[in-house]
């Protein structure tokens, strides 16, 4: 498993269980698969919460983000 450190940019709730997390690459690549997920959390402490992809990998190069 590895680990990267990327920057909030926004964080909308879409229903009352779930969150729409967009995360800045700041010109990183990012290759992913459709259907995959990641677990996000603070850096500095041990809890994540696991989130799916919900772009395609087009649209992330275009916007920087994911």
């Amino acid at each position: 498993m590895s680990e990267r450190v990327l920057r909030v940019s926004s964080v909308r709730t879409a229903t009352a269980s779930s969150r729409i997390v967009r995360l800045r690459l700041g010109g990183a690549a990012f290759p992913f698969r459709p259907g995959q997920s990641v677990t996000l959390g603070p850096p500095e402490q041990p809890a994540r919460v696991p989130y799916s992809f919900a772009s395609a990998p087009e649209d992330v190069v275009r916007d920087d983000s994911l």
